[in-house]
């Protein structure tokens, strides 16, 4: 059973799924650091295009975001603050097909997960509060073992 908050994000995001992507993890993230060498957070999203042969990349901005995880990408969903709801807005995709994640690392409040990008020289550390903790180690698993988890719907 998917909770109020996966379904409107789910809803938020289907005009910008492909026809038969299937939405697997749907939950909130924080966007942290980029670990490796100096850049920005745009070389993240700018490696992904670029090994998914896309020209159009978003920058991915750090910060307390949406994240689906479907059976083709990754996507990264704008949250209105004041309400904490998804909106229409995508600040970044990633395909799958590039990613790689470390173990899900359990702390005190956040569990940690790193991701790697192929073809960028740094990898990103997503935070997941510890409502959605399980959801970390449903990513990482996800992830590193390239298996496919079965729908959320």
């Amino acid at each position: 059973m998917i909770s109020k908050a996966q379904q409107r994000l789910i809803d938020v995001a289907k005009p910008f799924m492909q026809d038969g992507e299937i939405a697997e993890v749907a939950t909130v993230v924080i966007v942290g650091s980029l670990l490796g060498a100096s850049g920005q957070l745009g070389l993240v999203g700018a490696a992904a295009a670029a090994a998914a042969d896309r020209s159009v990349s978003r920058e991915l901005v750090p910060g307390k975001q949406y994240l689906l995880l479907t059976d083709r990408r990754l996507i990264f969903v704008a949250m209105n603050q004041a309400t904490g709801r998804p909106v229409g807005q995508i600040n970044a995709e990633c395909p799958r097909e590039v990613l790689t994640a470390g173990p899900a690392m359990r702390g005190l409040l956040l569990t940690t997960v790193d991701i790697a990008v192929a073809g960028a020289d740094r990898s990103m550390r997503l935070r997941f509060p510890r409502p959605a903790r399980a959801d970390a180690f449903a990513i990482a698993e996800s992830l590193s073992a390239g298996s496919v988890r079965p729908p959320l719907i």
